[in-house]
């Protein structure tokens, strides 16, 4: 009986720290969003071989997009509370 109740703490010890470890890895956090917070003049995305579309404030900037912005704009994208990324006219990113 003891070795039963042995047995069934270990697996339930097992499943909550891969839950955990599931969490950390996979799961991300909002946090975490590259948030374009202003976007003037001609800012446009690309999304892989997509066509490329205009950015507005709000957008979230996912894995691959490439940002541009031509001459006579400006975007200031921001990460969580520290981090701020302003590209000014003729310039672009591209997230990995």
């Amino acid at each position: 009986m003891r070795s039963s109740v042995r047995v069934v703490l270990v697996v339930v010890a097992v499943l909550a720290a891969s839950a955990l470890a599931w969490r950390g890895l996979f799961v991300t956090d909002s946090a975490a969003d590259l948030i374009v917070t202003s976007a003037t003049g001609a800012t446009v995305r690309a999304a892989g071989a997509a066509i490329t579309r205009p950015v507005r404030a709000g957008h979230i900037v996912r894995s691959r997009d490439q940002l541009s912005v031509e001459e006579g704009g400006r975007a200031v994208l921001e990460m969580g509370d520290a981090t701020r990324l302003e590209l000014a006219e003729r310039s672009s990113i591209r997230v990995l």
